[in-house]
């Protein structure tokens, strides 16, 4: 099985641009990783499902493009591509979405606050509603029959 420079090159080149979706996929978890905020554990769950999915398209690449042998600049190019994503695009988006991502905690906050209010008011409605039904009608057994009130 040989391969001619020119399907070398090819291969090294479509390895870049396949390095470039794998930066740009890491891109997408780093800023799930950025929402998520529960330290430890979402870095490692992102981390290892971006080298599974890293893993399988290297090896779903080395099928189609080197008939099933992995090459080194095979995967020098998908680190190339990679690496490029990382140091253009990532420093952009980094820039961008740590502000981003701290406006929209303090909205959500926001928002759950005013819920958990929202809560408690329809909650303690609820309460006095129930509480003037029994007053009025009286107590209800079990089996929901009225206990008679007298006063």
């Amino acid at each position: 099985m040989t391969f001619t420079l020119s399907d070398q090159l090819l291969c090294f080149g479509c390895s870049v641009l396949c390095g470039i979706g794998l930066g740009v996929l890491y891109e997408l978890f780093r800023f799930i990783r950025l929402f998520a905020d529960s330290g430890r554990i979402s870095v490692f769950i992102c981390d290892l499902l971006f080298m599974i999915i890293s893993a399988l398209v290297t090896v779903l690449f080395s099928i189609c493009y080197s008939k099933g042998a992995t090459r080194y600049y095979t995967v020098l190019g998908e680190l190339a591509g990679l690496l490029a994503v990382r140091f253009t695009l990532g420093r952009l988006c980094i820039g961008f979405l740590v502000p981003l991502s701290l406006k929209v905690k303090q909205k959500i906050s926001k928002i759950a606050v005013n819920m958990v209010k929202l809560a408690k008011k329809l909650l303690q409605v609820i309460t006095n509603i129930l509480y003037n039904n029994i007053r009025k009608k009286g107590p209800v057994s079990s089996d929901g029959a009225v206990y008679e009130h007298t006063e």
